[in-house]
């Protein structure tokens, strides 16, 4: 958790000279102690779309960088225009300090950080329409695919390898992240741009114990399938990502930690572990994919009969 501590405190340090240098268009929002900076075109451009968070300023860089396209950049001066929301132009310093990494290609936004509802049970489906139960009720929810797809990790640590599992799960059709609420990398501005702004698209969950709600799931007729580095494992059928089978109802990808895997109380609810081969010989402690190396590949095989 010292990473996610390191990156939230990094981006309120830059809020905090924001506040005390900017403009007074800054403060008129209020207290803007809790939120953040998410920096990038990309991110930018999602926040102001998806509409999920209270934005509060928009910062061009003044001079903006030569490989910008423009008309990206005049499509988030638009967008923030028709919101109400003020643009304000700084110094390329002034965002550099702000972001992460310097990354920010000249456009960041201030708003309130993401939320993530609390689940309690994944409850049952029929075709792509599911329920699910919140801390805050119960849901009725529509599947982007034939069948709900959700995707769960499993003390994934590190921001940009979670940024990279959130876009390939919103690229290959997935409806919901799914993270544990301990030990786990949470959605911050550098995982935001790690996901090319796909954070900001996909609905993301968290739970304080993933294999209760994963039991539900399994209870409600969902196919729990784990991603594993394990050709021979015997808590459940092992097949390699070529082999998956044709899948006829909702399911759920558990991603885990490189290293160490997926923890037992979850990896023995699942009911099929997917196995990506090695096409070649390698190294003996090259013996696995990063998660979202290994989430895109799951994910791209996985496929509904009835699709």
């Amino acid at each position: 958790m010292r990473a996610l501590a390191t990156d939230t405190a990094k981006s309120r340090r830059g809020l905090g000279r924001t506040q005390q240098t900017g403009a007074s268009q800054c403060m008129k929002h209020g207290d803007l102690e809790d939120s953040e900076l998410i920096y990038g075109l990309a991110p930018t451009m999602a926040v102001l779309q998806q509409g999920k968070r209270k934005v509060h300023t928009v910062f061009l860089q003044k001079a903006t960088q030569r490989d910008i396209a423009r008309p990206r950049l005049d499509e988030i001066c638009r967008m923030a225009k028709e919101q109400g929301i003020p643009i304000i132009q700084r110094s390329r310093k002034f965002l550099d300090n702000a972001s992460a990494d310097g990354s920010h290609q000249g456009v960041a936004v201030q708003a309130d950080p993401l939320k993530t509802p609390e689940v309690l049970a994944m409850l049952g489906a029929s075709g792509s329409s599911y329920q699910i139960e919140t801390a805050e009720g119960r849901f009725q929810l529509q599947a982007r695919r034939r069948h709900p797809l959700w995707v769960a990790i499993s003390s994934i640590y590190d921001h940009r390898n979670l940024g990279s599992v959130i876009r390939s799960a919103l690229f290959f059709g997935a409806d919901a992240l799914l993270v544990p609420l301990k030990h786990s990398a949470r959605p911050t501005p550098v995982v935001s741009k790690s996901s090319s702004g796909a954070m900001e698209c996909l609905d993301i969950y968290a739970t304080k114990s993933m294999s209760k709600v994963l039991a539900s799931a399994q209870k409600a007729r969902w196919k729990i399938v784990c991603a594993t580095a394990d050709s021979k494992s015997t808590s459940a059928s092992v097949v390699t990502t070529d082999e998956l089978p044709q899948l006829s109802g909702p399911v759920v990808v558990v991603i885990g930690n490189e290293s160490v895997g997926i923890p037992p109380d979850i990896s023995e609810l699942s009911d099929i572990n997917v196995h990506i081969a090695a096409r070649a010989e390698t190294p003996s402690h090259i013996d696995s994919l990063n998660a979202g190396v290994a989430a895109g590949i799951v994910l791209a095989s996985v496929k509904f009969a009835d699709e």
